[in-house]
């Protein structure tokens, strides 16, 4: 039920975007089609096993499109170059951690858990140029702030938990399961976030860095 509702989630986050799309600013139209990416990716992993090299590849592809996603919004030339470094970074872990360790089949848990990492600090910059913005606006009406904060919840948690994922599997199914409830959880968490942070970019006291 909670994976049905988690589909839901993302369809609509996706829909809203594509429904406000001539009105977004151009990296939330970026983020819009991601979002339909997203939806097609996790209803073939719904539908058909199997499908852990898949899922392998794609979160990386995430990774990858979250850092290029901040080096865009990001306004400090050094901030940029550091997301430009995360994103190379993430990039040759996961590729090694295909290629040499963990394999396509397995979960690539211990590349995916640096990358949260990564990520997690590039969400935290974010935050802090927030603080430090020369006209700050409520940030109920900064786009950016919903999404941040979606992936700030989901990532930060996620390096605990798929860590420790593949550990988890071998020692006890039912703890896996109950695991994979509450990431999906948050999954539902993150792209309701989503969904708030495109309505927001509509409105027409936009912030500057929404």
């Amino acid at each position: 039920m909670l994976n049905k509702i988690y589909l839901i989630t993302i369809f609509l986050s996706s829909l809203t975007g594509l429904y406000h799309f001539k009105k977004l600013p151009l990296y939330l139209k970026g983020l819009s089609l991601f979002l339909v990416l997203t939806t097609i990716i996790e209803c073939i992993g719904y539908f058909f096993k199997n499908n852990t090299w898949m899922f392998n590849i794609f979160t990386e592809v995430e990774f990858v499109f979250y850092f290029l996603l901040y080096r865009y919004v990001l306004k400090n030339s050094k901030q940029k170059k550091l997301i430009f470094f995360f994103l190379i970074s993430s990039l040759i872990a996961s590729v090694s951690n295909m290629l040499f360790f963990q394999g396509l089949n397995k979960f690539n848990n211990y590349s995916y858990s640096y990358s949260c990492i990564l990520l997690c600090i590039t969400v935290i910059l974010y935050y802090q140029q927030l603080l430090h913005h020369d006209n700050p606006q409520p940030l109920i009406r900064v786009s950016m702030f919903w999404v941040s904060t979606g992936l700030l919840a989901f990532y930060a948690c996620n390096f605990f938990f798929m860590g420790l994922l593949n550990y988890i599997l071998s020692v006890s199914l039912d703890l896996a399961k109950q695991l994979f409830m509450i990431i999906t959880a948050l999954n539902i968490i993150m792209y309701s976030l989503f969904t708030v942070g495109i309505i927001c970019s509509t409105t027409p006291q936009r912030s500057r860095l929404s």
